[in-house]
């Protein structure tokens, strides 16, 4: 569950700025439309990781599969960048994803 603003991660804080998010707000899932609860590091956290290109907003089920927690759900960073460009082209035309940027990470 995201937590309020002052003790929000600075990965989540720098998703919900981007998306112009409220604490209150539906953030939804990247991938289902449904709730999610957990911004997710598609390359893993680390220096320089911290990038909208890097973050994806996943439910549970979801955040569980992307970590290969799940025997019969698995989400692939594949999968993963797929949605999330996807996402981005919906939310932000205007913006110009750099997966230049996003596979140095990896």
């Amino acid at each position: 569950m995201f937590k309020n603003s002052k003790l929000m991660q600075k990965h989540t804080k720098l998703y919900f700025q981007f998306f112009g998010y409220g604490e209150q707000d539906f953030i939804p899932s990247e991938i289902s439309g449904t709730k999610a609860v957990d911004i997710h590091h598609i390359f893993g956290r680390g220096k320089d990781h911290d990038i909208i290109e890097n973050l994806i907003a996943l439910n549970r089920e979801e955040h569980q599969a992307a970590h290969k927690e799940l025997p019969h759900f698995y989400l692939s960073e594949d999968d993963l960048i797929s949605a999330h460009r996807l996402f981005m082209m919906k939310m932000a035309p205007y913006y110009r994803f750099d997966i230049e940027k996003l596979m140095r990470l990896k």
